[in-house]
């Protein structure tokens, strides 16, 4: 191995947030299992405050793993018959969380 990969640095230490390398180092599977985009999300959240503590970091690798989850999960069933029926119920949800339905 390199000299330079030994001195690269994890993911997850960022000096922005710090709370994301505590939380880390506490579940380091939870944490081998975000996906690069994943992480990218996760870096980019801020509380209201400023940067999230570690229960806010919980909360939203939760929040992301539910996401993945349902995603696989809908990735299965649109590929079947039943995206006939899956098809309706995403564009009616979709309509709804548009902010100018007007403007399309």
């Amino acid at each position: 191995m390199s000299a330079a990969k030994r001195r690269e640095k994890p993911w997850y230490v960022q000096e922005l947030q710090p709370a994301i390398r505590l939380w880390a180092e506490e579940h380091p599977l939870r944490a081998a299992q975000l996906t690069a985009a994943e992480r990218d999300e996760l870096l980019s959240i801020f509380g209201v405050g400023g940067p999230l503590n570690v229960q806010g970091v919980d909360y939203y690798v939760r929040l992301i793993e539910r996401k993945r989850v349902l995603h696989e999960k809908l990735e299965a069933v649109i590929n079947t018959e039943l995206i006939e029926e899956i098809e309706p119920v995403i564009e009616r949800m979709f309509a709804a969380i548009q902010p100018y339905p007007d403007r399309r």
